[in-house]
Protein backbone atom coordinates (compact mmCIF):
# COMPACT_ATOMS: atom_id res chain seq x y z
CA UNK A 1 0.00 0.00 0.00
CA UNK A 2 1.06 3.48 -0.68
CA UNK A 3 1.83 6.05 1.83
CA UNK A 4 0.57 9.54 -0.49
CA UNK A 5 -0.12 11.77 2.34
CA UNK A 6 0.68 12.47 5.79
CA UNK A 7 -1.40 15.48 7.40
CA UNK A 8 -0.27 17.23 10.91
CA UNK A 9 -2.40 19.33 13.19
CA UNK A 10 0.38 20.95 14.74
CA UNK A 11 -1.52 22.45 17.70
CA UNK A 12 -3.46 19.45 18.16
CA UNK A 13 -1.70 16.35 20.78
CA UNK A 14 -1.24 12.55 19.08
CA UNK A 15 0.44 9.93 20.39
CA UNK A 16 3.27 7.88 19.41
CA UNK A 17 2.90 5.85 16.62
CA UNK A 18 4.10 2.74 18.46
CA UNK A 19 4.30 2.77 22.28
CA UNK A 20 4.10 1.06 25.24
CA UNK A 21 6.00 -2.10 23.98
CA UNK A 22 5.49 -5.11 26.30
CA UNK A 23 6.32 -8.54 26.41
CA UNK A 24 6.12 -11.95 28.02
CA UNK A 25 8.72 -13.53 30.27
CA UNK A 26 9.85 -15.45 27.65
CA UNK A 27 10.06 -12.69 24.86
CA UNK A 28 7.98 -14.56 22.51
CA UNK A 29 5.48 -12.24 22.02
CA UNK A 30 5.75 -8.26 21.78
CA UNK A 31 2.77 -6.00 22.41
CA UNK A 32 1.95 -2.32 21.27
CA UNK A 33 0.12 0.26 20.41
CA UNK A 34 -0.79 2.34 17.77
CA UNK A 35 -3.72 4.26 15.91
CA UNK A 36 -2.03 3.09 12.60
CA UNK A 37 -3.60 0.93 9.93
CA UNK A 38 -2.20 -2.49 9.68
CA UNK A 39 -1.69 -2.59 5.49
CA UNK A 40 -4.80 -3.57 3.83
CA UNK A 41 -7.32 -4.23 6.74
CA UNK A 42 -10.19 -2.19 7.30
CA UNK A 43 -9.27 -0.52 10.89
CA UNK A 44 -10.75 2.12 12.90
CA UNK A 45 -8.15 4.94 12.80
CA UNK A 46 -7.64 5.59 16.12
CA UNK A 47 -5.40 4.10 18.78
CA UNK A 48 -5.38 0.07 18.54
CA UNK A 49 -3.52 -2.95 20.60
CA UNK A 50 -0.96 -5.31 18.36
CA UNK A 51 0.99 -8.78 19.04
CA UNK A 52 4.11 -9.66 17.21
CA UNK A 53 4.75 -13.63 17.62
CA UNK A 54 6.16 -16.53 15.60
CA UNK A 55 3.15 -16.22 13.62
CA UNK A 56 3.86 -12.72 12.66
CA UNK A 57 1.62 -9.05 13.26
CA UNK A 58 -1.36 -9.05 14.47
CA UNK A 59 -4.44 -7.49 15.51
CA UNK A 60 -5.03 -7.49 19.33
CA UNK A 61 -7.82 -5.25 20.55
CA UNK A 62 -10.06 -2.39 18.47
CA UNK A 63 -12.87 -0.59 20.03
CA UNK A 64 -15.52 0.99 17.84
CA UNK A 65 -16.31 4.92 18.69
CA UNK A 66 -19.87 5.46 20.29
CA UNK A 67 -21.14 8.60 21.80
CA UNK A 68 -23.10 8.33 25.01
CA UNK A 69 -26.52 9.46 24.66
CA UNK A 70 -26.61 10.57 28.47
CA UNK A 71 -26.59 13.86 29.73
CA UNK A 72 -25.85 15.17 26.18
CA UNK A 73 -23.85 13.16 23.40
CA UNK A 74 -20.46 15.27 23.98
CA UNK A 75 -19.45 12.03 25.51
CA UNK A 76 -17.44 8.47 24.31
CA UNK A 77 -17.15 5.45 25.27
CA UNK A 78 -13.20 4.11 26.33
CA UNK A 79 -12.11 3.82 22.38
CA UNK A 80 -8.84 5.03 22.29
CA UNK A 81 -5.83 2.50 23.11
CA UNK A 82 -3.19 4.14 24.04
CA UNK A 83 -1.23 1.71 26.52
CA UNK A 84 -0.84 -2.37 27.41
CA UNK A 85 0.52 -4.67 30.04
CA UNK A 86 1.24 -8.03 30.33
CA UNK A 87 1.88 -10.35 32.84
CA UNK A 88 4.97 -12.44 32.59
CA UNK A 89 2.88 -15.66 31.83
CA UNK A 90 0.91 -13.65 28.73
CA UNK A 91 -2.76 -14.04 30.53
CA UNK A 92 -3.65 -11.17 32.45
CA UNK A 93 -3.78 -7.86 30.22
CA UNK A 94 -4.08 -4.37 31.14
CA UNK A 95 -5.44 -2.24 28.19
CA UNK A 96 -5.57 1.14 28.43
CA UNK A 97 -7.57 3.66 26.62
CA UNK A 98 -9.42 7.09 26.52
CA UNK A 99 -12.47 8.46 25.54
CA UNK A 100 -14.03 11.47 23.52
CA UNK A 101 -15.11 14.38 26.29
CA UNK A 102 -16.14 17.85 24.70
CA UNK A 103 -17.89 19.08 27.97
CA UNK A 104 -17.12 21.50 30.62
CA UNK A 105 -17.18 19.31 33.25
CA UNK A 106 -14.69 16.66 31.68
CA UNK A 107 -11.33 18.37 33.92
CA UNK A 108 -13.77 16.80 36.75
CA UNK A 109 -14.05 13.41 35.23
CA UNK A 110 -12.21 9.82 34.53
CA UNK A 111 -11.31 10.29 30.61
CA UNK A 112 -8.88 7.10 30.98
CA UNK A 113 -9.29 3.90 32.52
CA UNK A 114 -7.22 0.54 32.24
CA UNK A 115 -9.37 -2.61 31.76
CA UNK A 116 -7.94 -5.97 33.11
CA UNK A 117 -8.33 -9.30 31.30
CA UNK A 118 -8.42 -12.81 31.94
CA UNK A 119 -9.20 -12.50 35.69
CA UNK A 120 -12.55 -13.51 35.35
CA UNK A 121 -14.78 -10.54 33.95
CA UNK A 122 -12.71 -7.64 32.54
CA UNK A 123 -13.23 -5.19 34.77
CA UNK A 124 -12.53 -0.89 34.49
CA UNK A 125 -9.88 0.56 36.88
CA UNK A 126 -9.40 4.91 37.07
CA UNK A 127 -6.23 6.10 35.20
CA UNK A 128 -3.73 4.23 32.72
CA UNK A 129 -2.47 1.52 34.88
CA UNK A 130 0.57 -0.75 34.93
CA UNK A 131 0.40 -4.98 35.98
CA UNK A 132 3.32 -6.82 38.34
CA UNK A 133 4.88 -9.68 36.31
CA UNK A 134 2.79 -12.18 38.18
CA UNK A 135 -0.65 -10.09 37.05
CA UNK A 136 -1.80 -9.84 40.52
CA UNK A 137 -1.31 -6.35 41.27
CA UNK A 138 -2.16 -3.28 39.25
CA UNK A 139 -1.28 0.55 39.83
CA UNK A 140 -2.40 3.50 38.37
CA UNK A 141 0.95 5.76 36.52
CA UNK A 142 -0.41 9.30 36.68
CA UNK A 143 -1.18 11.80 39.31
CA UNK A 144 -3.85 14.37 39.58
CA UNK A 145 -6.72 11.74 38.27
CA UNK A 146 -10.09 13.59 39.38
CA UNK A 147 -12.59 12.22 42.09
CA UNK A 148 -15.86 13.18 41.52
CA UNK A 149 -17.21 9.65 42.11
CA UNK A 150 -14.32 8.13 44.75
CA UNK A 151 -12.07 7.65 41.82
CA UNK A 152 -8.24 8.22 42.68
CA UNK A 153 -4.70 6.97 42.02
CA UNK A 154 -4.43 4.07 43.24
CA UNK A 155 -2.93 0.63 43.53
CA UNK A 156 -4.87 -2.43 43.36
CA UNK A 157 -4.79 -6.40 44.62
CA UNK A 158 -6.72 -8.17 41.80
CA UNK A 159 -7.07 -11.48 43.69
CA UNK A 160 -8.66 -9.83 46.97
CA UNK A 161 -10.00 -6.53 45.98
CA UNK A 162 -8.01 -4.66 48.30
CA UNK A 163 -6.74 -1.09 46.70
CA UNK A 164 -4.75 1.62 48.26
CA UNK A 165 -4.00 5.34 47.42
CA UNK A 166 -1.35 6.38 45.84
CA UNK A 167 0.76 9.50 47.40
CA UNK A 168 -0.80 12.29 44.78
CA UNK A 169 2.43 14.08 43.87
CA UNK A 170 4.36 10.75 43.10
CA UNK A 171 4.96 10.04 39.10
CA UNK A 172 5.63 6.35 37.67
CA UNK A 173 9.55 5.52 36.45
CA UNK A 174 10.30 4.84 33.23
CA UNK A 175 10.85 1.16 33.83
CA UNK A 176 8.97 -1.98 35.74
CA UNK A 177 6.95 -0.39 38.59
CA UNK A 178 5.62 -3.17 40.38
CA UNK A 179 6.94 -6.41 42.35
CA UNK A 180 5.05 -9.46 42.92
CA UNK A 181 4.56 -8.89 46.43
CA UNK A 182 3.04 -5.19 45.54
CA UNK A 183 5.35 -3.31 46.36
CA UNK A 184 4.97 0.31 44.11
CA UNK A 185 8.76 2.14 42.52
CA UNK A 186 7.72 5.99 42.68
CA UNK A 187 9.50 9.04 41.77
CA UNK A 188 9.23 11.97 43.77
CA UNK A 189 11.09 14.93 43.39
CA UNK A 190 14.15 13.66 42.25
CA UNK A 191 13.69 11.12 44.98
CA UNK A 192 12.58 7.27 44.75
CA UNK A 193 10.19 5.66 47.38
CA UNK A 194 8.76 2.54 47.91
CA UNK A 195 4.93 2.05 48.63
CA UNK A 196 3.51 -1.04 50.06
CA UNK A 197 -0.15 -1.15 51.36
CA UNK A 198 0.00 2.20 52.55
CA UNK A 199 3.24 2.90 53.79
CA UNK A 200 6.49 5.06 51.76
CA UNK A 201 9.79 4.42 52.42
CA UNK A 202 12.06 6.70 50.64
CA UNK A 203 15.47 5.14 49.61
CA UNK A 204 17.33 7.98 47.92
CA UNK A 205 17.99 11.28 49.46
CA UNK A 206 18.31 14.12 46.49
CA UNK A 207 22.02 13.56 46.18
CA UNK A 208 21.95 13.26 42.41
CA UNK A 209 19.36 14.04 39.55
CA UNK A 210 17.35 10.52 39.13
CA UNK A 211 15.64 10.37 35.32
CA UNK A 212 14.51 6.46 34.52
CA UNK A 213 14.06 3.52 37.45
CA UNK A 214 12.77 -0.02 37.53
CA UNK A 215 12.41 -2.61 39.97
CA UNK A 216 12.89 -6.22 39.57
CA UNK A 217 10.17 -8.50 39.81
CA UNK A 218 11.28 -10.16 43.35
CA UNK A 219 11.80 -6.43 44.80
CA UNK A 220 15.38 -7.68 45.28
CA UNK A 221 17.21 -4.73 43.61
CA UNK A 222 16.10 -0.95 42.09
CA UNK A 223 18.39 0.03 38.77
CA UNK A 224 18.00 3.41 37.70
CA UNK A 225 20.23 6.25 35.73
CA UNK A 226 21.26 9.59 37.14
CA UNK A 227 23.46 12.44 36.99
CA UNK A 228 25.51 14.05 39.37
CA UNK A 229 24.94 17.80 40.40
CA UNK A 230 26.18 20.36 38.59
CA UNK A 231 29.21 21.32 37.70
CA UNK A 232 29.53 17.24 36.67
CA UNK A 233 25.94 16.63 35.33
CA UNK A 234 27.68 15.65 32.18
CA UNK A 235 28.38 12.16 33.64
CA UNK A 236 25.86 9.88 33.57
CA UNK A 237 25.45 6.64 35.27
CA UNK A 238 23.75 3.31 35.60
CA UNK A 239 22.97 2.63 40.17
CA UNK A 240 22.13 -0.45 41.18
CA UNK A 241 19.97 -0.39 45.29
CA UNK A 242 20.51 -3.55 47.09
CA UNK A 243 17.00 -3.78 48.67
CA UNK A 244 18.34 -6.45 50.84
CA UNK A 245 21.73 -4.66 51.78
CA UNK A 246 20.60 -1.24 51.25
CA UNK A 247 24.34 -0.76 49.17
CA UNK A 248 23.99 1.20 46.37
CA UNK A 249 26.71 1.03 43.62
CA UNK A 250 27.92 2.18 40.30
CA UNK A 251 27.26 -0.23 37.65
CA UNK A 252 28.01 1.65 34.39
CA UNK A 253 29.19 5.26 34.43
CA UNK A 254 30.62 7.85 31.62
CA UNK A 255 30.22 11.32 29.49
CA UNK A 256 27.50 9.33 28.27
CA UNK A 257 23.36 9.44 28.24
CA UNK A 258 22.22 6.47 29.77
CA UNK A 259 18.14 5.81 29.69
CA UNK A 260 15.35 3.92 29.93
CA UNK A 261 17.09 1.22 32.42
CA UNK A 262 15.09 -2.08 32.47
CA UNK A 263 16.02 -5.55 34.65
CA UNK A 264 15.26 -9.05 34.22
CA UNK A 265 13.07 -10.88 37.36
CA UNK A 266 15.90 -12.10 39.03
CA UNK A 267 17.61 -8.78 38.96
CA UNK A 268 20.95 -10.99 37.20
CA UNK A 269 21.01 -8.36 34.04
CA UNK A 270 20.45 -4.81 33.37
CA UNK A 271 19.78 -3.16 30.05
CA UNK A 272 19.95 0.57 28.76
CA UNK A 273 20.07 2.79 25.60
CA UNK A 274 23.04 5.08 25.57
CA UNK A 275 24.06 6.73 22.57
CA UNK A 276 20.32 5.93 20.90
CA UNK A 277 22.02 2.06 20.63
CA UNK A 278 20.99 -0.74 23.16
CA UNK A 279 23.79 -2.29 26.00
CA UNK A 280 23.07 -4.81 28.22
CA UNK A 281 25.08 -5.55 31.17
CA UNK A 282 25.22 -7.97 34.35
CA UNK A 283 23.84 -6.66 37.63
CA UNK A 284 27.64 -6.26 39.05
CA UNK A 285 28.64 -4.39 35.90
CA UNK A 286 30.53 -6.43 34.30
CA UNK A 287 30.02 -8.52 30.78
CA UNK A 288 28.59 -4.85 29.12
CA UNK A 289 27.58 -5.66 25.63
CA UNK A 290 26.19 -3.32 22.50
CA UNK A 291 23.46 -5.17 20.96
CA UNK A 292 22.34 -2.57 17.98
CA UNK A 293 25.03 -0.38 15.81
CA UNK A 294 21.35 0.73 14.22
CA UNK A 295 22.40 4.17 11.66
CA UNK A 296 18.50 5.10 12.66
CA UNK A 297 19.19 4.72 16.24
CA UNK A 298 17.12 3.40 19.17
CA UNK A 299 14.02 5.63 20.90
CA UNK A 300 12.69 2.55 22.90
CA UNK A 301 13.84 -0.51 24.45
CA UNK A 302 12.55 -3.50 26.52
CA UNK A 303 13.92 -6.41 28.20
CA UNK A 304 11.78 -10.11 28.41
CA UNK A 305 11.56 -11.02 32.37
CA UNK A 306 14.51 -14.17 31.98
CA UNK A 307 16.68 -11.53 30.12
CA UNK A 308 17.47 -13.93 27.21
CA UNK A 309 15.26 -11.17 24.80
CA UNK A 310 15.06 -7.68 24.00
CA UNK A 311 12.68 -5.19 21.44
CA UNK A 312 13.84 -1.93 20.50
CA UNK A 313 11.93 0.59 18.17
CA UNK A 314 14.17 2.58 16.21
CA UNK A 315 13.58 6.12 14.89
CA UNK A 316 13.15 4.89 11.70
CA UNK A 317 9.66 3.35 12.89
CA UNK A 318 11.15 -0.07 13.22
CA UNK A 319 10.70 -3.03 15.36
CA UNK A 320 13.76 -5.45 16.50
CA UNK A 321 13.95 -8.48 18.39
CA UNK A 322 17.38 -8.66 19.99
CA UNK A 323 18.53 -12.80 21.68
CA UNK A 324 20.48 -11.10 24.20
CA UNK A 325 22.83 -14.08 24.63
CA UNK A 326 23.91 -14.53 21.32
CA UNK A 327 23.62 -12.06 19.84
CA UNK A 328 21.88 -11.58 17.32
CA UNK A 329 19.08 -8.72 15.93
CA UNK A 330 16.33 -9.70 13.60
CA UNK A 331 13.90 -6.92 12.14
CA UNK A 332 9.85 -8.17 13.04
CA UNK A 333 8.25 -5.15 11.45
CA UNK A 334 9.40 -2.65 8.42
CA UNK A 335 10.03 1.07 8.55
CA UNK A 336 6.90 3.18 9.64
CA UNK A 337 6.20 6.83 9.31
CA UNK A 338 4.88 8.98 12.21
CA UNK A 339 4.82 12.31 13.18
CA UNK A 340 4.79 13.32 16.49
CA UNK A 341 2.52 16.50 16.49
CA UNK A 342 2.12 17.46 20.22
CA UNK A 343 4.53 19.98 20.35
CA UNK A 344 5.08 21.16 17.13
CA UNK A 345 4.82 24.79 16.24
CA UNK A 346 5.79 27.07 13.22
CA UNK A 347 6.59 30.73 12.45
CA UNK A 348 6.55 32.05 8.83
CA UNK A 349 9.84 32.34 7.54
CA UNK A 350 11.37 29.98 9.93
CA UNK A 351 13.15 27.02 10.12
CA UNK A 352 10.56 24.07 11.52
CA UNK A 353 11.44 21.05 13.41
CA UNK A 354 9.32 18.02 12.93
CA UNK A 355 10.20 15.07 14.91
CA UNK A 356 8.78 11.17 14.50
CA UNK A 357 9.77 8.34 12.41
CA UNK A 358 11.34 7.20 8.97
CA UNK A 359 11.66 11.16 8.14
CA UNK A 360 14.56 10.68 6.04
CA UNK A 361 12.93 9.48 3.11
CA UNK A 362 14.80 10.45 -0.60
CA UNK A 363 11.69 11.09 -2.24
CA UNK A 364 9.54 12.98 0.72
CA UNK A 365 7.83 16.05 -0.11
CA UNK A 366 6.30 19.06 2.36
CA UNK A 367 3.73 21.60 1.66
CA UNK A 368 2.41 23.99 4.36
CA UNK A 369 -0.80 25.56 3.67
CA UNK A 370 -0.73 24.17 0.04
CA UNK A 371 2.76 26.11 -0.74
CA UNK A 372 5.88 24.02 -1.12
CA UNK A 373 8.30 23.66 2.06
CA UNK A 374 11.98 23.37 1.68
CA UNK A 375 13.74 20.06 3.35
CA UNK A 376 16.97 21.96 5.04
CA UNK A 377 17.62 18.66 6.91
CA UNK A 378 16.37 14.45 7.23
CA UNK A 379 17.56 12.47 9.63
CA UNK A 380 15.22 9.12 10.55
CA UNK A 381 13.94 10.90 14.13
CA UNK A 382 13.92 14.30 12.88
CA UNK A 383 13.21 16.84 9.77
CA UNK A 384 13.92 20.30 9.54
CA UNK A 385 11.92 22.68 6.52
CA UNK A 386 10.92 26.23 6.84
CA UNK A 387 7.63 27.55 6.62
CA UNK A 388 7.47 29.74 3.59
CA UNK A 389 7.07 33.67 3.81
CA UNK A 390 4.42 33.46 1.42
CA UNK A 391 1.95 31.44 4.57
CA UNK A 392 -0.37 33.25 6.70
CA UNK A 393 -0.49 33.20 10.24
CA UNK A 394 -4.00 30.84 10.80
CA UNK A 395 -4.70 28.30 13.52
CA UNK A 396 -5.39 25.83 11.04
CA UNK A 397 -2.74 25.78 8.76
CA UNK A 398 -2.23 21.98 6.50
CA UNK A 399 0.86 20.71 6.48
CA UNK A 400 1.81 17.88 4.05
CA UNK A 401 4.50 15.42 4.00
CA UNK A 402 4.40 13.18 0.71
CA UNK A 403 6.07 10.48 -0.21
CA UNK A 404 5.71 6.63 -2.09
CA UNK A 405 7.44 4.54 -0.06
CA UNK A 406 5.92 1.34 1.29
CA UNK A 407 4.78 0.55 4.92
CA UNK A 408 3.37 -2.09 6.87
CA UNK A 409 1.33 0.23 9.03
CA UNK A 410 0.22 3.48 7.81
CA UNK A 411 -0.84 6.52 9.74
CA UNK A 412 -4.30 8.08 9.82
CA UNK A 413 -3.87 11.25 7.17
CA UNK A 414 -6.04 14.32 8.08
CA UNK A 415 -4.89 17.12 10.19
CA UNK A 416 -4.34 20.49 11.37
CA UNK A 417 -1.86 22.92 12.09
CA UNK A 418 -1.27 26.34 13.70
CA UNK A 419 1.23 28.72 11.77
CA UNK A 420 2.43 31.80 13.58
CA UNK A 421 4.29 35.32 13.34
CA UNK A 422 6.31 34.58 16.32
CA UNK A 423 7.45 31.44 17.72
CA UNK A 424 10.38 31.77 19.52
CA UNK A 425 12.06 28.93 20.53
CA UNK A 426 16.14 28.01 20.91
CA UNK A 427 17.86 25.67 18.28
CA UNK A 428 21.39 25.28 19.49
CA UNK A 429 23.30 25.90 22.82
CA UNK A 430 24.87 29.09 23.44
CA UNK A 431 28.42 29.18 22.16
CA UNK A 432 31.66 31.45 22.35
CA UNK A 433 32.17 33.71 19.54
CA UNK A 434 35.67 33.13 19.48
CA UNK A 435 35.56 29.37 19.59
CA UNK A 436 31.83 28.34 18.52
CA UNK A 437 32.56 25.95 21.28
CA UNK A 438 29.16 25.39 23.81
CA UNK A 439 29.25 27.09 26.73
CA UNK A 440 29.18 24.74 29.60
CA UNK A 441 29.50 24.45 33.10
CA UNK A 442 33.43 23.53 32.08
CA UNK A 443 33.66 26.26 29.60
CA UNK A 444 31.53 28.69 31.21
CA UNK A 445 30.84 32.38 29.81
CA UNK A 446 33.80 35.22 30.82
CA UNK A 447 33.09 38.62 31.78
CA UNK A 448 32.71 40.81 28.55
CA UNK A 449 32.95 37.67 26.42
CA UNK A 450 30.42 37.66 22.94
CA UNK A 451 28.87 34.59 22.55
CA UNK A 452 26.09 33.43 20.33
CA UNK A 453 22.94 31.39 20.17
CA UNK A 454 20.52 29.87 17.07
CA UNK A 455 17.08 30.09 17.31
CA UNK A 456 13.71 29.89 15.46
CA UNK A 457 10.76 31.28 15.24
CA UNK A 458 12.01 35.38 15.91
CA UNK A 459 9.62 36.41 12.76
CA UNK A 460 10.09 39.33 10.33
CA UNK A 461 13.42 40.65 9.45
CA UNK A 462 14.25 44.13 7.51
CA UNK A 463 15.76 41.91 4.14
CA UNK A 464 13.65 38.34 3.63
CA UNK A 465 14.64 36.93 0.36
CA UNK A 466 12.24 34.14 -1.31
CA UNK A 467 11.36 31.08 0.39
CA UNK A 468 13.95 28.26 -0.20
CA UNK A 469 16.77 30.69 -1.18
CA UNK A 470 19.64 31.37 1.14
CA UNK A 471 20.10 34.55 3.38
CA UNK A 472 22.61 36.68 1.70
CA UNK A 473 24.59 38.85 4.00
CA UNK A 474 23.03 42.08 2.52
CA UNK A 475 21.11 44.24 3.24
CA UNK A 476 21.68 42.98 6.90
CA UNK A 477 18.48 40.70 7.94
CA UNK A 478 17.99 42.00 10.86
CA UNK A 479 14.80 41.46 13.16
CA UNK A 480 12.04 43.77 12.58
CA UNK A 481 10.34 43.23 15.97
CA UNK A 482 12.65 44.94 19.29
CA UNK A 483 14.05 41.59 21.01
CA UNK A 484 15.32 42.21 24.40
CA UNK A 485 16.91 39.54 26.30
CA UNK A 486 18.54 39.80 30.30
CA UNK A 487 19.10 37.81 33.24
CA UNK A 488 16.08 36.37 34.79
CA UNK A 489 15.85 39.61 37.51
CA UNK A 490 13.98 42.48 38.07
CA UNK A 491 16.58 44.66 37.83
CA UNK A 492 16.17 46.61 35.11
CA UNK A 493 19.92 47.28 34.95
CA UNK A 494 20.25 43.45 33.81
CA UNK A 495 19.75 43.91 30.20
CA UNK A 496 22.00 42.00 28.13
CA UNK A 497 24.32 44.00 25.34
CA UNK A 498 22.69 42.29 21.61
CA UNK A 499 25.15 43.72 19.01
CA UNK A 500 23.09 41.20 16.25
CA UNK A 501 19.56 39.53 16.45
CA UNK A 502 18.36 38.18 12.40
CA UNK A 503 18.77 35.68 10.46
CA UNK A 504 21.90 33.77 9.53
CA UNK A 505 23.50 34.88 6.21
CA UNK A 506 24.20 31.69 3.76
CA UNK A 507 21.35 29.60 5.64
CA UNK A 508 17.29 29.13 5.85
CA UNK A 509 15.14 30.25 8.46
CA UNK A 510 17.71 30.11 10.98
CA UNK A 511 18.06 32.81 13.34
CA UNK A 512 20.95 34.32 15.21
CA UNK A 513 20.88 35.82 18.56
CA UNK A 514 24.69 38.02 19.46
CA UNK A 515 25.11 38.60 23.27
CA UNK A 516 27.59 40.14 25.15
CA UNK A 517 28.49 39.59 28.62
CA UNK A 518 29.24 42.31 30.89
CA UNK A 519 31.89 42.94 32.90
CA UNK A 520 30.30 41.69 36.21
CA UNK A 521 28.87 38.52 36.06
CA UNK A 522 25.75 37.60 38.55
CA UNK A 523 26.82 34.85 40.68
CA UNK A 524 24.56 31.96 41.70
CA UNK A 525 25.32 28.63 43.66
CA UNK A 526 25.28 26.58 40.81
CA UNK A 527 26.94 28.60 38.48
CA UNK A 528 24.01 29.05 36.11
CA UNK A 529 22.14 32.00 34.96
CA UNK A 530 18.27 32.26 33.69
CA UNK A 531 18.20 34.30 30.27
CA UNK A 532 15.07 35.64 29.46
CA UNK A 533 14.49 37.19 25.56
CA UNK A 534 11.58 38.63 24.60
CA UNK A 535 9.81 40.74 21.96
CA UNK A 536 8.95 43.95 24.06
CA UNK A 537 6.27 45.32 21.41
CA UNK A 538 3.99 41.40 21.34
CA UNK A 539 0.84 42.70 23.80
CA UNK A 540 1.25 39.38 24.86
CA UNK A 541 4.94 38.75 25.35
CA UNK A 542 5.94 35.19 23.91
CA UNK A 543 9.61 34.38 25.87
CA UNK A 544 12.58 31.76 25.06
CA UNK A 545 14.30 30.94 28.25
CA UNK A 546 17.36 29.15 29.02
CA UNK A 547 20.48 28.55 31.20
CA UNK A 548 23.53 30.30 30.68
CA UNK A 549 27.04 28.83 32.78
CA UNK A 550 28.50 31.88 34.28
CA UNK A 551 32.37 31.54 35.33
CA UNK A 552 32.20 31.02 39.11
Amino acid sequence: MKLAILALLLAASLQAQIASLSTTDDGSILYFTTPSIQEGAAQPAHGKSFRIDAQGLALQEARTLEMVEAPVNRISNYYNISGIDVSGDGRISAIAASRLCRENICGSMVNTVTTVRGRGEPLDYAGPARLSQNGRYLAATITGIPRPTGARRSEWDLETGESWPLPYNSFAPSGRMITNDGTVLLKYDDDLQLFQRGALQRVTFQSETIEGAAIDAEGRSIIFTSRWPAPYNQYSRVRRLDLTSGELVTVLEGPADFSQPAVSNDASLILTVSGSQVFVLNADGTGVRQLTSETDGIQTAILSGNGRVAYALTFGGRLLRMEVEEPKVTEILGRTAHVETESLHGAIGSAMLIKGTALDEPDLQVTIGGRPAPILQAKPGELLVQVPWECAAAPETQVVLQTQAEYPLVEPQQFQAAVNTLYPDIYDVPRHADTQQPVTLDNPALPGESLYFYALGLGPVAAPVETGKPQPATPEPTLQNNLLCSWNTSDPSSRLEMPYAGLVPGQFGLYQVNLVMPARLPSTPDHLQRVVCEFKTDPNPQLLRFDLALQP
